[in-house]
């Protein structure tokens, strides 16, 4: 489908090979390639990632697209570990991170997830999560999403991979 290679400070590189398509995203796999002595060696990179947990539906309300999330809601994230890495990449050679920004409903940045990873010690970290998981709150640009630090974050609880 898509083999993409970047090339990293030292003589290293990050190979993203897409594996699945969706309407806004695509799910990739990651590789670092590393120059050793003997040779190239890669490794398939495993990236810490959070996914919304929609609350249980209340069947005795309807969908209103009009209707406001109250400032006073707790969104609820779960945390998982995966070789996929479901979204839109992209790869900042002056930083050095990679940025995934896994839109839920079109590329207008209207909701989704957008994270920062760096690499350390060959492992992805995160160092910046926004969350903008309601959709019905409009097209507001990302920088405006809500920022959720690394204290909040380590309280998630341990879920399930998706199934995309």
């Amino acid at each position: 489908m898509g083999v993409t290679q970047f090339r990293m400070h030292d003589s290293s590189s990050l190979v993203s090979v897409v594996c699945r398509t969706g309407s806004y995203n695509q799910g990739k796999i990651v590789f670092l390639l590393r120059n050793t002595g003997s040779g190239r060696q890669s490794t398939v990179l495993e990236f810490p990632q959070f996914r919304f947990k929609e609350p249980e539906p209340d069947p005795s309300k309807y969908f209103d697209p009009n209707a406001t999330v109250p400032a006073s809601t707790v969104d609820l994230f779960y945390t998982y570990n995966d070789r996929l890495l479901w979204g839109n990449l992209k790869f900042d050679k002056e930083k050095q991170t990679i940025t995934n920004n896994d839109f839920f409903r079109g590329g207008d940045s209207g909701c989704g997830i957008y994270t920062v990873y760096k690499l350390v010690q060959d492992k992805p970290h995160v160092v910046e999560f926004r969350a903008q998981p309601h959709c019905r709150t409009g097209a507001l640009p990302i920088e405006k999403w809500k920022l959720y630090p690394r204290g909040i974050r380590s309280k998630w609880p341990s879920g399930p991979v998706p199934t995309h």
